[in-house]
């Protein structure tokens, strides 16, 4: 049967405003007003049975079977409704049919409930298939809102697109229009538009004013011009921005307290210990790249390095590394690279990188000059320890260091203090010198690729060492043992291999020793102490 919501829709396409109005068809005003009849005129066939509620309805059995009666006023709303009786006079029982035939109900909000709980009453009972006409008695301040009819249960109101109405969007004296949905009363009538509309004009004015408010503060920005590869950053004042390159930019953060000490890269930590970190690791002012003094990088992964307990240190295949002295003003600074105590393992594996010493290296008022003098915390003579030395595949290059001046100074290469277990394997030191400065042993100074005092074993494989104006190795001044020279090469050196003061048992397999002088310095005694002697 047609419903009155149909027949009487405002417009044309039902809810579309811009179909135009709709004109009802006599027929379907004809077909909408003989359904009315024909259930008038049913009801009152039989008398026009009414009751107040279900149980007095099914007390009444005294009717002939397909008698219809109305419930209507019962406090369970579903028992309100039409029914059909079901059987013949005085047995059976009574079926509900269909809802009470209402097409509209009127429901009062006399503010018994509160603005956002809407308490409604209506004279005959709500179903979900009429038209509920309801006021409203005053502006929502919330949202959701609920409306409950008759005392029943909450119904939270939506929208006709099935949102939550905003908050002030059901005014005081509007009348809404809508339907029992389940747990929601589903409006017809949206919400008031008017007020939909100031919403929607004050977030307008809003927006403009958060444009403005943008505009004006970038109006007072001044930024320096766009460069590549360039940052800005707060200047120190904190009143404006600089352009600042990648490596400005690693020289002001702030490390402290967000990593292990200065380590960029905390979380590669594990990989570190791993496999080792690069000079390039630690390198925050590029002295590698600009050629600059590689000393203050290696220092730098050293001290964090061995800090962190790092002990593997690498080196960039292909790569110079210029050392030049830390401090000669500071007289245990002349040196390139300086490590006091140690009392970890170090391993230095150059990967084909070259280390060089450049003019500033020279010998302090503590210390021989080097480009590198590690000294163990053990030196106890004959104290025997597992702490290793290991400096491997790469070269030194003395081709620019000072020459030593005989009986004054000593420059040399790698120099390892104390009770070490040392490892030199396939490195190739250089000195690039044709002339020898003359015999220095037995006087002192002298200039020398490696040498070693008090280590505990020592063993050179695979190495060459070509043109020290004196020494190639010179193990000195020691309770050395257990040393071993094997399958290298000495060429143009004054001396090949110094052995003096208490070292002993050097063996010496496999070398090519050629264009020197010594071959092995082993002298009877230097009026200090008698040589121990070696074998070759």
């Amino acid at each position: 049967m047609a419903v009155a919501a149909t027949v009487f829709r405002d417009y044309e396409t039902d809810g579309v405003p811009s179909s135009g109005s709709h004109k009802p068809k006599k027929s379907a005003i004809r077909e909408l007003l003989l359904g009315y009849e024909n259930i008038i005129n049913a009801f009152l066939s039989n008398g026009g049975l009414i009751y107040a509620s279900k149980a007095s309805l099914d007390a009444d059995l005294a009717h002939a079977a397909n008698s219809m009666a109305w419930v209507i006023g019962d406090a369970t709303v579903a028992n309100n409704g039409v029914y059909r009786k079901i059987g013949g006079s005085g047995t059976g029982s009574w079926t509900r049919a269909a809802d009470l035939p209402f097409s509209f109900i009127i429901a009062s909000d006399v503010g018994a409930g509160t603005a956002n709980a809407i308490q409604a009453t209506t004279g005959i009972p709500v179903s979900s298939s009429a038209l509920i006409w309801m006021n409203i008695f005053e502006a929502n301040t919330a949202s959701p809102v609920t409306v409950s009819f008759n005392g029943g249960s909450a119904l939270t109101i939506k929208t006709n697109a099935g949102n939550d109405v905003q908050v002030g969007a059901l005014t005081a004296g509007m009348v809404g229009l809508g339907i029992v949905s389940g747990s929601t009363f589903r409006l017809v009538s949206d919400q008031a538009s008017a007020v939909l509309v100031a919403q929607a004009e004050a977030a307008k004015d809003a927006a403009e004013a958060a444009q403005a408010a943008a505009e004006a503060a970038a109006a007072g920005v001044n930024l320096p011009p766009v460069a590549a590869n360039r940052m800005l950053v707060d200047n120190a004042a904190g009143t404006a921005r600089e352009s600042k390159t990648f490596a400005d930019v690693r020289s002001v953060l702030d490390l402290s307290g967000k990593y292990s000490g200065a380590m960029p890269y905390i979380s590669q930590m594990d990989r570190f210990k791993a496999i080792g970190i690069t000079p390039e690791d630690v390198d925050t002012t590029n002295e590698i790249g600009n050629d600059a003094d590689a000393g203050i990088p290696i220092r730098e992964m050293l001290a964090q390095g061995i800090g962190d307990g790092i002990n593997k240190f690498r080196f960039e295949s292909g790569q110079i590394y210029r050392v030049d002295s830390w401090d000669p003003s500071d007289t245990t600074h002349a040196l390139g690279i300086l490590r006091l105590a140690e009392t970890s393992d170090i391993f230095f594996d150059l990967n084909g990188a070259t280390i060089k010493g450049l003019a500033g290296i020279q010998e302090s008022t503590a210390n021989a000059g080097a480009i590198a003098r590690f000294e163990s915390a053990y030196t106890t003579n004959g104290q025997d320890t597992t702490q290793r030395f290991v400096l491997a595949n790469g070269k030194v290059d003395l081709t620019e260091c000072p020459a030593s001046s005989p009986g004054v100074t000593t420059i040399g290469g790698f120099a390892l203090i104390g009770r070490w277990n040392v490892e030199l394997d396939s490195v190739f030191f250089d000195h690039g010198r044709t002339a020898a400065s003359g015999d220095n042993i037995g006087v002192g100074g002298g200039d020398q690729s490696f040498f070693a005092s008090n280590w505990n074993s020592l063993v050179v494989s695979r190495c060459t060492f070509r043109g020290a104006p004196d020494l190639g190795i010179y193990l000195s001044n020691s309770g050395g043992r257990r040393a071993l020279i094997a399958l290298s090469k000495f060429i143009g050196n004054q001396n090949a291999i110094g052995l003096k003061r208490f070292s002993s048992l050097l063996r010496v397999y496999g070398c090519e020793i050629r264009e020197g002088d010594i071959g092995i310095y082993n002298p009877v005694a230097d009026g200090l102490t008698d040589n121990m002697g070696a074998e070759s």
